[in-house]
């Protein structure tokens, strides 16, 4: 079930008051049938602006408790590495709205951090609380994304290295360069 547009606390609200759970997202399957149904809703149709809040759906996970740490609003922690738009989780903060502690799922798979307060943004409700039956697909797919997160972290951090080695080179032949001209001068 998904809801129309609502601030997050208000959709949270509506989905019990309905007798539905605010939507929690497990695994990366479960991310992918977000998705789908959110799709299917929309007819794949979005706004142009990437962040425009219509492009991304509520879903009852927050950092609430602890800033950066999202778990979901019951206290549930998230066990799988999630999907973030680039360069999000950001935790901006402002006078106006506060902190971005609530987080939404974009109609393409990415999540954001957000002012729970301030968007007016779809949501979605599930029925069971325990989420849907992983099967053998789903679960093949959920390894599948933790392996590529895996990498992808081992490709960033090498990278990262291989940068600190060429600014540590550089930096102590400017060093060598420079002791070198020091010698010069005093001969």
């Amino acid at each position: 079930s998904s809801g129309i547009n609502a601030e997050y606390g208000e959709a949270k609200a509506d989905c019990e008051r309905r007798g539905f759970y605010f939507a929690k997202i497990r695994n990366k399957a479960e991310n992918d049938l977000l998705v789908e149904a959110i799709n299917r809703v929309y007819d794949g149709v979005r706004h142009d602006k990437k962040f425009h809040h219509e492009n991304w759906i509520w879903i009852g996970a927050t950092d609430l408790k602890a800033s950066g740490d999202f778990e979901f609003y019951d206290g549930e922690p998230i066990k799988f590495s999630i999907p973030w738009a680039k360069n999000q989780h950001d935790n901006k903060k402002t006078k106006k709205q506060g902190s971005q502690d609530y987080a939404a799922v974009s109609r393409w798979g990415e999540w954001d951090d957000s002012y729970g307060n301030d968007w007016n943004r779809p949501y979605a409700c599930q029925c069971n609380p325990h989420g849907v039956a992983i099967d053998r697909e789903m679960e093949e797919a959920n390894a599948a994304w933790e392996r590529e997160v895996l990498r992808r972290n081992e490709l960033k951090d090498r990278l990262k290295k291989e940068k600190e080695t060429k600014k540590n080179m550089k930096k102590e032949a400017r060093q060598a360069k420079k002791k070198a001209r020091q010698e010069r001068k005093q001969k």
